[in-house]
């Protein structure tokens, strides 16, 4: 291969990288239409058209947009959430007056107005310490504290995660049908919890 046409792939290619990167994910209206783009070095820009009211649809943020009716994250709609009353937190966290959010999942059980993110995917209330959309079975939450925290983060079918650990038995797999989880560590008393799973 000559030097001539080796110099016109790596152009080529420099040209490529730098549209790519330049390129970030968002909210944009395509012929009169909302869709959520991404892209990627594979197929370049990708576009998913939205279902919403084109009248009351106000961008958020890159991540996060809502109607009078729906909130959606990254496109996608957040279930329950009321549009009224939501709050973009950090971190991929989100809340309203009813429920707070991880992505665009429910955090079971949470109390929004005394929700607090801690490090890695564990967050507190006051009644209990979670750890990424799940609760920790933890009877002094006051004690606990993250000892390392890390951002590999799972999802998995809640069918599958309570084969995996029937002791979150308890929770509804028809009304949340994903679990968010890391393997952060944390720590209350002796008890050593690696993500949402006691260690033992």
């Amino acid at each position: 291969m000559s030097i001539n046409l080796k110099l016109q792939y790596f152009i080529s290619f420099l040209v490529l990288i730098s549209l790519l990167s330049g390129c970030t994910s968002g909210y944009e209206k395509i012929d009169n239409q909302w869709t959520y783009v991404t892209y990627d070095e594979g197929a370049g820009k990708r576009t998913r058209k939205l279902e919403v009211d084109p009248n009351t649809f106000q961008v958020i943020s890159d991540e996060y947009a809502k109607d009078e009716s729906f909130v959606l994250y990254k496109g996608r709609v957040i279930n329950n959430a009321d549009s009224k009353s939501f709050k973009i937190l950090k971190n991929g966290y989100s809340r309203d007056d009813k429920n707070v959010y991880l992505f665009h999942y429910q955090i079971i059980n949470a109390v929004p107005d005394k929700f607090e993110i801690l490090e890695g995917l564990f967050s507190r209330d006051i009644n209990n310490i979670y750890n990424g959309t799940l609760p920790l079975e933890i009877k002094e939450i006051s004690n606990f504290k993250v000892i390392e925290a890390n951002d590999k983060i799972q999802m998995i079918s809640t069918k599958e995660f309570l084969k995996k650990y029937p002791s979150y038995s308890f929770i509804d797999s028809e009304k949340s049908k994903v679990v968010v989880y890391d393997n952060s560590v944390g720590k209350s008393g002796e008890i050593i919890y690696d993500g949402p799973i006691e260690r033992r």
